[in-house]
Protein backbone atom coordinates (compact mmCIF):
# COMPACT_ATOMS: atom_id res chain seq x y z
CA UNK A 1 0.00 0.00 0.00
CA UNK A 2 1.21 3.48 -0.88
CA UNK A 3 2.01 6.06 1.87
CA UNK A 4 -0.53 8.26 -0.26
CA UNK A 5 -3.62 5.44 0.28
CA UNK A 6 -2.25 4.93 3.86
CA UNK A 7 -2.92 8.51 4.61
CA UNK A 8 -6.18 8.05 3.22
CA UNK A 9 -7.83 5.50 5.14
CA UNK A 10 -6.27 6.84 8.50
CA UNK A 11 -9.21 9.22 10.06
CA UNK A 12 -8.12 11.89 12.24
CA UNK A 13 -10.37 12.44 15.21
CA UNK A 14 -10.60 15.02 17.77
CA UNK A 15 -12.29 15.59 21.22
CA UNK A 16 -12.88 18.94 23.01
CA UNK A 17 -11.75 18.15 26.36
CA UNK A 18 -14.11 20.79 27.75
CA UNK A 19 -17.33 18.48 26.20
CA UNK A 20 -15.33 15.24 27.32
CA UNK A 21 -17.68 13.36 29.90
CA UNK A 22 -15.20 12.74 32.46
CA UNK A 23 -17.53 12.01 35.46
CA UNK A 24 -18.95 8.91 33.15
CA UNK A 25 -15.31 7.35 33.13
CA UNK A 26 -14.69 5.69 36.24
CA UNK A 27 -17.88 3.22 35.07
CA UNK A 28 -15.68 2.13 32.58
CA UNK A 29 -12.61 1.31 34.63
CA UNK A 30 -15.14 -0.60 37.52
CA UNK A 31 -16.45 -2.74 34.85
CA UNK A 32 -13.14 -3.87 33.45
CA UNK A 33 -11.67 -4.01 37.27
CA UNK A 34 -15.18 -6.67 38.01
CA UNK A 35 -13.92 -9.08 35.71
CA UNK A 36 -10.15 -9.15 37.03
CA UNK A 37 -8.16 -6.34 34.95
CA UNK A 38 -5.94 -4.02 36.82
CA UNK A 39 -4.39 -1.25 35.53
CA UNK A 40 -0.94 0.26 36.12
CA UNK A 41 0.68 3.29 34.61
CA UNK A 42 3.79 2.32 33.07
CA UNK A 43 6.23 4.74 34.85
CA UNK A 44 4.97 2.61 38.25
CA UNK A 45 6.51 -0.60 36.32
CA UNK A 46 9.67 0.74 34.95
CA UNK A 47 11.20 -1.12 37.89
CA UNK A 48 9.93 -4.78 36.61
CA UNK A 49 12.59 -6.38 34.89
CA UNK A 50 10.33 -7.94 32.63
CA UNK A 51 8.89 -4.85 31.03
CA UNK A 52 11.11 -4.77 28.17
CA UNK A 53 9.69 -8.08 26.84
CA UNK A 54 6.09 -7.81 27.87
CA UNK A 55 6.12 -4.02 26.33
CA UNK A 56 7.62 -5.32 22.87
CA UNK A 57 4.60 -8.18 23.25
CA UNK A 58 1.93 -5.70 23.62
CA UNK A 59 3.06 -2.79 20.49
CA UNK A 60 4.22 -5.87 18.42
CA UNK A 61 0.50 -7.63 18.39
CA UNK A 62 -1.14 -3.99 18.49
CA UNK A 63 1.39 -2.79 15.13
CA UNK A 64 0.45 -6.38 13.38
CA UNK A 65 -3.15 -6.17 14.11
CA UNK A 66 -3.67 -2.96 12.43
CA UNK A 67 -5.55 -2.68 8.95
CA UNK A 68 -2.55 -1.09 7.58
CA UNK A 69 0.30 -3.24 8.82
CA UNK A 70 2.40 -4.35 6.23
CA UNK A 71 3.15 -7.64 8.36
CA UNK A 72 6.33 -6.88 9.74
CA UNK A 73 7.82 -5.41 13.04
CA UNK A 74 11.00 -4.53 14.53
CA UNK A 75 13.06 -6.67 15.93
CA UNK A 76 12.77 -6.85 20.04
CA UNK A 77 16.48 -5.33 19.89
CA UNK A 78 15.91 -2.76 17.58
CA UNK A 79 12.61 -1.88 19.59
CA UNK A 80 14.65 -1.86 22.84
CA UNK A 81 17.57 0.52 21.00
CA UNK A 82 15.23 2.88 18.93
CA UNK A 83 11.51 2.71 20.28
CA UNK A 84 11.57 1.40 23.84
CA UNK A 85 12.96 5.03 25.51
CA UNK A 86 11.89 8.25 23.18
CA UNK A 87 7.67 6.71 22.39
CA UNK A 88 7.31 4.76 26.00
CA UNK A 89 10.17 5.13 28.85
CA UNK A 90 10.52 9.00 28.38
CA UNK A 91 6.64 9.32 28.51
CA UNK A 92 5.91 6.40 30.78
CA UNK A 93 3.56 8.66 33.39
CA UNK A 94 1.13 9.27 30.13
CA UNK A 95 0.92 5.07 29.28
CA UNK A 96 -1.36 2.79 31.09
CA UNK A 97 -1.06 -1.00 31.15
CA UNK A 98 -3.87 -3.49 31.67
CA UNK A 99 -3.13 -6.40 33.62
CA UNK A 100 -5.09 -9.84 33.93
CA UNK A 101 -3.49 -12.06 36.77
CA UNK A 102 0.34 -11.73 35.83
CA UNK A 103 -0.15 -10.94 32.31
CA UNK A 104 0.35 -7.08 30.42
CA UNK A 105 -2.93 -7.50 27.85
CA UNK A 106 -2.90 -3.64 26.85
CA UNK A 107 -2.19 -0.36 26.48
CA UNK A 108 -3.03 2.84 26.00
CA UNK A 109 -1.71 6.69 26.07
CA UNK A 110 -1.82 10.34 24.94
CA UNK A 111 0.92 11.98 25.26
CA UNK A 112 0.52 15.53 26.59
CA UNK A 113 2.43 18.54 24.74
CA UNK A 114 3.11 21.46 28.01
CA UNK A 115 3.10 24.37 25.33
CA UNK A 116 0.21 23.59 23.34
CA UNK A 117 -1.56 21.76 25.70
CA UNK A 118 -2.45 19.30 22.44
CA UNK A 119 -2.83 15.48 23.91
CA UNK A 120 -1.56 13.06 20.61
CA UNK A 121 -2.84 9.12 21.43
CA UNK A 122 -0.62 7.04 21.15
CA UNK A 123 -1.71 2.98 20.18
CA UNK A 124 -4.36 1.28 22.09
CA UNK A 125 -3.90 -2.15 21.93
CA UNK A 126 -5.57 -5.29 23.78
CA UNK A 127 -4.57 -8.72 23.13
CA UNK A 128 -7.27 -10.79 21.35
CA UNK A 129 -8.24 -12.92 24.20
CA UNK A 130 -9.13 -10.03 26.46
CA UNK A 131 -10.73 -8.22 23.17
CA UNK A 132 -14.89 -7.19 24.05
CA UNK A 133 -14.74 -6.99 27.93
CA UNK A 134 -14.29 -3.21 28.13
CA UNK A 135 -10.55 -3.01 28.63
CA UNK A 136 -9.72 -0.77 25.59
CA UNK A 137 -12.56 1.32 26.89
CA UNK A 138 -11.26 1.08 30.40
CA UNK A 139 -7.65 2.17 29.00
CA UNK A 140 -8.89 5.11 26.92
CA UNK A 141 -10.99 6.38 29.48
CA UNK A 142 -7.87 6.60 32.24
CA UNK A 143 -5.89 7.67 29.63
CA UNK A 144 -8.42 10.47 28.84
CA UNK A 145 -8.54 11.29 32.74
CA UNK A 146 -4.83 11.91 33.20
CA UNK A 147 -4.54 13.93 29.66
CA UNK A 148 -7.12 16.24 31.51
CA UNK A 149 -4.67 16.20 34.56
CA UNK A 150 -1.54 17.20 32.34
CA UNK A 151 -3.51 20.28 30.63
CA UNK A 152 -4.85 18.45 27.74
CA UNK A 153 -7.41 20.79 26.22
CA UNK A 154 -7.30 18.91 22.89
CA UNK A 155 -6.92 15.39 22.19
CA UNK A 156 -5.91 14.02 18.79
CA UNK A 157 -5.57 10.29 17.37
CA UNK A 158 -6.25 8.94 14.24
CA UNK A 159 -8.07 5.45 13.38
CA UNK A 160 -7.72 2.95 10.27
CA UNK A 161 -11.09 3.49 8.58
CA UNK A 162 -11.26 -0.48 8.95
CA UNK A 163 -11.26 -0.39 12.66
CA UNK A 164 -14.41 -0.29 13.42
CA UNK A 165 -14.07 -1.38 17.57
CA UNK A 166 -11.69 1.71 18.19
CA UNK A 167 -13.55 3.92 15.98
CA UNK A 168 -16.98 3.11 18.00
CA UNK A 169 -14.93 3.72 21.01
CA UNK A 170 -13.55 7.05 20.04
CA UNK A 171 -16.59 7.66 19.00
CA UNK A 172 -18.42 6.70 22.71
CA UNK A 173 -16.26 9.09 24.39
CA UNK A 174 -16.79 12.23 22.27
CA UNK A 175 -13.87 12.21 19.38
CA UNK A 176 -15.12 13.74 15.77
CA UNK A 177 -13.68 13.77 12.77
CA UNK A 178 -10.85 16.29 12.76
CA UNK A 179 -9.26 17.83 9.30
CA UNK A 180 -5.94 18.99 10.17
Amino acid sequence: MSAENEARDIQSLKLDMQAASLATYPHFVAQAEEQGYRFSWLSALCNDPTLRPKLYTLVQEGVLSSPQSDGTFESFDDFCERLLQPYYLDVADSYIIATFETEWVGLSGIVVDRETHVGQSGLTVVQKPHQGKGVAKALKALSLARAAKQGATVVITGNHKENAPMLAINQLFGFVPHHS
